[in-house]
């Protein structure tokens, strides 16, 4: 009977997966070992640089009691360690860090081990390593990339913070747990299968660059043809490293202003593409032209507060141009205005007031100048060209174009023709697109990005 007592099978089936802590700080060219341990309790412990610190709550063994799951099933009921990256560091700048397993044991068992980690966003678990063997992962001489991250040091923000849950297990279905017999269950031991977490940071701090610096090293055109005679450097031709991400949405570089700012244009146009009138009513007189009696602007001040506004102490006023410079005919009415037909225009960034009493606009948002499109590359109808500027769209500019007439029934404003050139448009009864255009402070700086469109300058 005593005999039978002792041979009784047991039924719960375990593994105990201890997770020993090695956290290696590199900055520029030291390393610091700031921690190794492998400790069992329940309090938060933390360690740390000046600038970097990592938390977790000590009690490392993941006991899993029903540690072999079928890969995705039931996940949630996974154990799982949880640890916080923190930084602090009082200038905007990134932090690149990488994630290893280390030391891990190597047995029959490793191709079994199941490997999974998420971050915590807004108290959510988002997958960033999917569940994946260990062995599968990439290798860097014994050692096992998790994830890479990047830590953003922002005005706003110059204490972030990264948490993370990382859970481990065995697939069941590849592993032989022996046969039954008639005394029941065959008993399996605890076993432990070790490997240890190492944060790392491979390269030093680096600071957050102004996007005018990191423009001024592209070869760009220059100009003094300016409002104020100072200098202006501007984008021209079909280039594909002038792109911006900044309040969630593509924009393109135009061009570095006189005083430093610098211009943006949409990417695409307002309300997904919707198309536009100039205005709503019909108009034969000069003023209709105008960009300041256009319903143009009042719908994007009013777009501005909606989807811009949050962000306007990164925008600054910049000079908008709505002078009357240049006709498509010389029999369009252009009231006192002095201009040139557009096949003897020579575009420039100089702006002044018309004899209409219409100039330089001071402006968070507005559309792009006649000037500034002929100075990316393209050309007056009926020559094509390339630019960046080129769109599949029609769209509209803010530049006038002159009054009705008997072969010109409605004022006109300047615009852009689908994948063409420029051309005039009747500023009622025909519709494009509105592209919006910013200035940023000239000191905005760029926390990532090689402004490409799959790699836009990120605006910190």
């Amino acid at each position: 009977m005593e005999q039978d007592k002792q041979k009784k099978p047991i039924n719960k089936k375990y593994l105990i997966l201890i997770i020993a802590i090695l956290v290696i700080i590199t900055l520029t060219t030291t390393s610091y070992a700031l921690f190794k341990a492998n400790i069992i309790g329940g309090k938060i412990s933390s360690v740390g640089t000046d600038k970097f610190e990592l938390h977790f709550k000590e009690g490392n063994e993941l006991n899993i009691t029903s540690m072999y799951q079928k890969d995705e099933e039931a996940l949630e009921k996974v154990d799982y360690f949880e640890f916080t990256i923190e930084g602090k560091y009082q200038k905007e700048s990134n932090l690149d860090y990488l994630i290893y397993l280390e030391e891990v044991t190597k047995d029959a068992i490793i191709e079994n081990v199941k490997i999974n980690l998420t971050k915590l966003v807004n108290n959510e678990e988002q997958v960033v390593l999917q569940t994946t063997n260990i062995d599968e992962l990439n290798k860097e001489e014994n050692n096992y990339l998790l994830y890479s991250e990047t830590m953003a040091f922002k005005k706003e923000n110059y204490n972030p913070k990264d948490t993370y849950r990382l859970r481990s297990w065995i697939n069941e279905q590849n592993i032989d747990l022996g046969t039954l017999d008639k005394d029941g269950p065959i008993i399996i031991e605890p076993k432990s299968y070790k490997f240890k977490i190492n944060v790392k940071i491979n390269e030093g701090l680096k600071e957050f660059q102004t996007l005018n610096s990191i423009i001024l090293k592209d070869n760009l055109s220059k100009t003094t043809e300016t409002t104020n005679g100072k200098e202006s450097l501007y984008y021209v031709g079909n280039v594909d490293n002038n792109y911006v991400s900044f309040a969630n949405m593509i924009w393109r570089i135009v061009r570095i202003n006189e005083d430093g700012t610098i211009r943006l244009i949409l990417q695409d146009g307002i309300n997904n593409n919707k198309m536009y009138a100039y205005k709503q009513t019909n108009n034969t007189d000069i003023n209709a032209t105008y960009y300041t009696n256009s319903d143009a602007k009042k719908e994007l001040e009013s777009w501005y507060d909606t989807n811009l506004k949050t962000f306007d102490a990164k925008i600054a006023k910049g000079i908008y141009c709505e002078q009357l410079k240049v006709i498509y005919d010389k029999s369009i009415p252009v009231g006192s205005a002095t201009v040139v037909l557009k096949d003897n225009y020579t575009p420039s960034f100089n702006c002044t007031t018309d004899g209409n009493n219409h100039g330089i606009l001071s402006l968070k948002i507005g559309l792009l100048s006649i000037d500034e499109m002929l100075m990316s590359g393209i050309k007056f109808i009926p020559t094509e060209s390339e630019s960046y500027l080129k769109s599949n769209n029609n769209y509209w500019l803010g530049s006038p174009a002159g009054a009705a007439n008997s072969n010109w029934t409605i004022s006109m404003t300047w615009s852009y023709v689908a994948n063409k050139y420029a051309h005039m448009k009747y500023v009622s009864q025909e519709d494009a697109i509105y592209r919006p255009v910013i200035n940023l402070v000239s000191d905005i700086k760029v926390s990532n990005g090689k402004g490409t469109i799959t790699s836009p300058y990120v605006i910190a």
